[in-house]
């Protein structure tokens, strides 16, 4: 059974002298939580002194977000990826307390086993939600998989701050991640694997099969349809539409179901022809077969039974 558990920040981390000197390096690549005070020559607030200093490996989706995440002023972020020197990664690792591996689920291994001895001292952190805490080379990597749909440009920092993370529970997020101040619940290693597909199960499909109906539009209806509608993009107009599903989603009561049309109504003659017409793709077609049937035995067997709310 997966406990909750909520977690604030807060509640409970010489030269040769036949050589001209090396230039000064370049300024170490950071990121802060607010630009205060003057600015000193390495890209650092003059006044401002760090608690923590986090360093996300990795340049993707992820790493994007992770860099102007909201956090506590207190918190620095630097960042490094592998087409940078190791040189370089010993550069934003000194003095730093965390490293947040925002890469590739099958390369975390890889490069805890390359990177051991840089990493011995440091906290360290990875995202991948099918996988637990991971003991590796001597070092243990915990786990803080974020609830969230990962998009360029980022997501705004509003919904960042609201983002729930999925811990193993042998660290607080607080110790993870310090500065960020999202809440937190467990999940247990041995569940993870189920709960990452559910939810791109929920997740990607609900995506894909969104973005074919779009395709389907601009060619049926769109363009290279009704001379009406041409020029016409069909985001603009299913928007509305993808709104309203969102908006029953998200207020529908605990005993009731957001399903609606003829599924809800439980109108197998409208189903049936809509089945039929999806027959110039046969793969939308078996899923909406798949979804249909499923849809119909729970409206069915369920108490109180899934009712039509609007018309």
């Amino acid at each position: 059974m997966n406990e909750s558990h909520n977690d604030r920040k807060g509640e409970t981390l010489a030269f040769s002298p036949t050589r001209p000197p090396p230039s000064p390096p370049s300024p170490i690549p950071t990121s802060h939580a607010s630009d205060l005070g003057a600015s000193s020559g390495s890209g650092t607030p003059s006044n401002l002194e760090f608690n923590e200093t986090l360093v996300v490996i990795g340049r993707g989706r992820l790493a994007q977000a992770l860099w102007q995440w909201p956090r506590s002023g207190q918190t620095e972020i630097r960042r490094w990826h592998r087409q940078e020197s190791l040189e370089e990664l010993d550069r934003v690792l000194e003095g730093a307390s965390h490293v947040l591996l925002a890469i590739r689920d099958d390369a975390l291994e890889n490069f805890l086993l390359a990177q051991s001895i840089r990493l011995r001292s440091k906290t360290l952190v990875h995202f991948a939600g099918s996988r637990g805490d991971l003991l590796c080379a001597g070092l243990c990597c915990y786990v803080a998989h974020p609830l969230m749909s990962l998009s360029v440009p980022p997501p705004p920092l509003d919904l960042l701050q609201d983002v729930r993370f999925s811990i193993s529970g042998a660290q607080p997020l607080s110790k993870l991640l310090p500065g960020f101040d999202n809440t937190s619940f467990v999940i247990a290693d041995e569940d993870r694997a189920l709960y990452h597909a559910l939810l791109s199960l929920g997740g990607n499909l609900g995506v894909w099969l969104w973005e074919q109906m779009e395709r389907e539009f601009a060619t049926q209806f769109g363009s290279a349809g009704p001379e009406s509608n041409s020029g016409r993009d069909p985001r603009s107009i299913l928007q509305p539409y993808l709104d309203s599903l969102f908006w029953a989603l998200r207020t529908r009561r605990p005993e009731t179901s957001a399903l609606t049309g003829p599924i809800a109504r439980g109108d197998l003659g409208t189903i049936n022809r809509q089945t039929e017409a999806l027959a110039v793709r046969p793969d939308l077609q078996q899923i909406f077969k798949v979804i249909c049937g499923r849809a119909v035995v729970d409206r069915s067997t369920s108490t109180p039974p899934i009712t039509e709310e609007r018309p």
